[in-house]
């Protein structure tokens, strides 16, 4: 039987998988290229057999800890410590809370639905809210996962914090049960350690910086971004990025990354997004360099298209264990799109 990497149990048994060739702790799916598969064999045993040799990713409801990352949450289940091994600094700013929840006041003077007035800011109705509970739900050498529940205004949040082997990104799987709210926002808040001028925002096939400071005039018109997938704030040698898979409004402040998660409008309906549960993921990613030599793009991509896998029974064919109907040579170029051509059977690639 090959050395398991990944075990899932059930009632009786363990399903085995092989470990990864390329790494001995990377997740087996990094191992799939887009636009292709890739088939494994898995192999079943009974308890007692064989466990997984490649570490841990250890996890309590105080710290989890990878090869890449050590994080530390405090009492309220927020983020006090990200420590980056490879780089050797700390992610976070000294002495503040990350994945902090804020809930403003929100009452633009027009618009409910679709404006945000920068004075929402004057108001904040309540931090953090109550954690409920606090608790281990899944640990293994290829992911560990915390979960949250807390309490804030009429809603409850229930968050999976996610460490991947092998990776420094932490992904926070979100559930919100959204209350009957009224004039309301809420952001997630991360003061990281990086100061720069200016922040970097994804938009479709490129993306555009914004200033962290208030100092001109137009600046203050500019204090809520829309972005896609990615916010990054990047010094010459290192970053901090906030990635996301539905959220598009961010703000940057000096050293303060926040992302916009939801709102209550009174107008045009009421009733449009509370007493309703919303799901939602988005992502801390701290790097070495800059966005690109930090691989935010390609991170933002993966988090938004995931490899989609499934069990199948074995079957007899001359196909082999993987297959690929597109690729490109170099790691900064991205197929976008690919459609059928109008005219004759050609194919049209975006890049």
């Amino acid at each position: 039987m090959p050395q398991p990497l990944a075990e899932k149990r059930t009632t009786s048994r363990s399903l085995l998988m092989e470990p990864n060739p390329l790494s001995s702790s990377a997740p087996t799916a990094r191992r799939v290229s887009a636009a292709s598969c890739r088939r494994w064999a898995m192999a079943c045993s009974t308890f007692g057999a064989a466990r997984p040799t490649a570490p841990p990713v250890c996890a309590t409801d105080k710290a989890m800890e990878n090869d890449r990352v050590r994080i530390k949450f405090d009492k309220a289940g927020c983020l006090r410590s990200v420590f980056d091994k490879r780089a050797g600094r700390e992610a976070l700013a000294a002495g503040k809370k990350g994945n902090q929840f804020l809930l403003f006041e929100d009452k633009p003077i027009f618009w409910d639905a679709w404006d945000i007035d920068i004075y929402y800011q004057d108001k904040v109705l309540e931090t953090d809210g109550r954690l409920l509970s606090a608790k281990v739900v899944e640990t293994g050498p290829v992911r560990s996962v915390v979960r949250f529940e807390r309490q804030i205004s009429k809603s409850k949040i229930i968050q999976d914090v996610i460490l991947h082997a092998g990776s420094p990104q932490i992904d926070f799987a979100t559930t919100v049960h959204w209350g009957d709210e009224r004039d309301v926002m809420l952001k997630v808040a991360f003061p990281v350690s990086v100061l720069a001028r200016t922040a970097r925002y994804e938009v479709q096939f490129g993306n555009f910086e914004r200033s962290t400071h208030w100092n001109m005039p137009q600046d203050w018109a500019k204090f809520e971004v829309a972005g896609q997938r990615w916010a990054d704030l990047s010094e010459t040698d290192y970053g901090v990025a906030i990635l996301n898979d539905c959220k598009y409004g961010y703000d940057i402040r000096d050293n303060v990354m926040r992302l916009t998660l939801l709102k209550a409008p009174l107008w045009p309906d009421s009733a449009a997004d509370i007493n309703q549960t919303h799901t939602f993921t988005y992502s801390l990613l701290p790097h070495e360099g800059d966005f690109a030599a930090g691989g935010v793009v390609r991170a933002g991509c993966e988090l938004n298209s995931p490899v989609a896998g499934m069990l199948a029974p074995p079957r007899k064919g001359s196909a082999g264990a993987s297959a690929s109907w597109l690729s490109v040579s170099g790691d900064n170029v991205i197929i976008e799109t690919v459609k059928k051509a109008e005219d004759d059977d050609g194919l049209i690639v975006r890049l």
